[in-house]
């Protein structure tokens, strides 16, 4: 007889779920937020849950318990960002929020997301652009190219020509070079 066990299967073995999960857990590391599976958003949800709680007190024992499961990246990201971020929060990291069924299949689709990691970001962004614009190549310089390079196509596409059509071929309407079999 079957017993209930904790966790889903998610139709996979115990190797292929753990590596999906350290995938997923990778990208929301990232990412701060990932579309997936509801399934495996309730799956995941846990699984980073515990990492961020680790990753709050920054031991080496901690660092090389979270390296088993992630990369280099991500295990940076995660004590030098994630940890630091929701050092005064008490679990409660991520939300999940259901978005419509994937046509394809009728799964049901979720997006789990860093709570507040996003907000952060953007403002982060909005004072960098405030305090100034990076140096671009001016619009002159880009047109000036843009005109080299289109002259430069047609110079090649008419060398091509001239090197496909020998003896026999013929041009059809189209420009397209027809052969003729010997």
């Amino acid at each position: 007889m079957k017993k209930l066990k904790k966790g889903r299967t998610l139709s996979r073995t115990a190797e292929q779920r753990k590596a999906l999960l350290n995938s997923l857990a990778t990208s929301l590391i990232i990412h701060k937020r990932i579309e997936t599976t509801l399934a495996k958003a309730k799956e995941l949800r846990p699984y980073i849950e515990k990492m961020i709680t680790k990753a709050k007190q920054e031991d080496v024992s901690r660092i090389r318990e979270i390296r088993r499961n992630l990369s280099k990246e991500p295990t940076k990201e995660l004590f030098g960002k994630v940890g630091p971020f929701f050092k005064n929060r008490n679990g409660g990291y991520t939300r999940i929020l259901k978005l419509n069924r994937r046509s394809s299949d009728s799964a049901q689709i979720a997006l789990i997301e860093l709570v507040d990691m996003l907000k952060v970001d953007k403002d982060k962004a909005k004072q960098a652009k405030k305090a100034g614009k990076p140096k671009t190549v001016s619009s002159k310089v880009k047109s000036k190219a843009g005109k080299n390079n289109k002259s430069d196509k047609k110079e090649s596409s008419k060398k091509s020509e001239t090197k496909a059509s020998g003896q026999g071929d013929q041009k059809t309407k189209k420009g397209k070079i027809k052969r003729k079999r010997k």
